[in-house]
């Protein structure tokens, strides 16, 4: 897989179960970023999981996206192997057009990974079942939130004694 910079990294996905196929519509509501993200999925129909290896360890946030993008909408159901959040979340639709909405467009779930793997598994009946995307973003450390709130305190300060 690539990170946000269109870096190769040692991050693979394997997708096991399911059935279906992917799709793209032409929802009027969405526009940009919100139509590349939400106006293509992937019919999943039965339960299909999603295994993430290669991850480094540490917590993340998990945002999984299962909205059909037309039709009649039925619910999605996102587990997320060792969550901490809600487990499993229910994500039910309609497309709100434009906008991101927990619980109607996505879930989110909180993860602590410690052997390099991530699983999350999406269900429901076929064939109204769809998988938009799925954003894994790390969580800094607190350590780590301590140096930046540190270091953007020491620029304000110098900024400060400038004027």
């Amino acid at each position: 897989m690539y990170d946000l910079s269109g870096r190769l990294t040692d991050v693979t996905i394997l997708a096991t179960g399911g059935i279906g196929s992917g799709g793209g519509w032409r929802f009027e509501g969405n526009t940009g970023g919100y139509m590349l993200l939400l106006n293509d999925a992937a019919n999943v129909g039965e339960p299909i999981t999603y295994t993430f290896s290669g991850l480094p360890t540490g917590p993340y946030t998990v945002y999984t996206y299962a909205v059909k993008p037309i039709g009649e909408w039925v619910p999605a159901e996102v587990f997320v192997a060792g969550s901490t959040s809600q487990n499993p979340q229910v994500v039910t639709g309609p497309m709100p057009g434009n906008r991101f909405e927990h619980l109607i467009t996505h879930s989110i779930h909180e993860v602590s990974v410690g052997d390099g793997t991530l699983a999350v598994t999406v269900s429901g009946p076929w064939p109204d079942t769809f998988v938009n995307g799925i954003q894994i973003v790390p969580v800094p450390e607190p350590g780590t939130l301590t140096v930046l709130a540190v270091g953007a305190s020491v620029l304000l300060l110098v900024r400060r004694r400038r004027r």
